[in-house]
Order: C-alpha cells, then structure tokens, then sequence
C-alpha cells in the first residue's frame, strides 16, 4: 500500500533562510530539488520526469501538447525508481496554501493504486525530505 504525505515547509534548506525572506516560485524549487537529485542520487535522478504541465503558455502550444498526450492533472515529479515494496515516488509541488485539483487526485489516487508512494508537497525542503525518506527503503535505513 503507498503512503500519501502532505508536508507543509518552505524554509530554504541547509540556508537558514525563511520562505518569508526568499519567494522562490514552484519551478525554482522544483529545479534546485532536481540539482540535488542529481549530485546526490544519480541513479535515481536519470529515471525522475517532470511533467510540463501548470506552465503558462500560448493557446497554440498548449493544444499542441495535449495532442501529444499530455494530462490534465499529471504530477509534477515521477521516479521511475522502486523501493521495497513501491514502484516508485509520484510527487504533486504546490505552493504555499494551495491543494490539489480533482484532476490531480485523480492521477494520485491512480499512482497509489498501482503501488507508487505518492506525496503532495510544498518547497524544495519538503521534496528533500520525503525522497531522502522514500530512499531509506532502498539503504535499509527504514
């Protein structure tokens, strides 16, 4: 059975600065996640996808993308990446106050039903933390 998290910290990690002091929007800290995804667990970094979707964008390319198949909803973060008993971590970013659409529990219930651990979570400290928990499975540590 996955495990569904909502954990609530903006605080900039190892910084000591407050979310208060600094406004980093969701994709800056979706990328600074990914940076320390990939120097600290390389393995994992090269099967993590991120959804574009939530991005602001121009009539013509959002139809072009859903097209191609993009999802209404869709996480932000996947890692293709099992642990235990998990297929792997499907991760929903929002910001501060801010909850999942239907469309987005919708995928998460899906990705919990198919075994993922599925996290919904705020700021690079929250997304730290709760890969650093997922990957505990894998190091024995949990």
């Amino acid at each position: 059975m996955a495990k569904r998290f909502t954990l609530k910290t903006t605080a900039r990690h190892n910084q000591g600065v407050a979310a208060a002091d600094i406004k980093a929007s969701e994709a800056q800290e979706q990328i600074l996640f990914m940076r320390w995804l990939e120097l600290t667990h390389p393995r994992v970094f090269v099967v993590t996808h991120h959804s574009p979707n939530g991005e602001k964008r121009d009539k013509v390319a959002a139809a072009k993308l859903k097209r191609m198949g993009t999802k209404k909803g869709f996480p932000d973060l996947v890692s293709y990446f099992p642990a235990g008993s998990f297929r792997g971590i499907v991760v929903e970013c929002k910001s501060p106050g801010e909850s999942p659409t239907p469309e987005q529990e919708f995928w998460l219930r899906h990705f919990e039903h198919m075994g993922y651990w599925v996290a919904v979570l705020v700021g690079y400290d929250a997304l730290v933390t709760e890969y650093q928990r997922f990957l505990a499975i894998v190091e024995g540590r949990a």
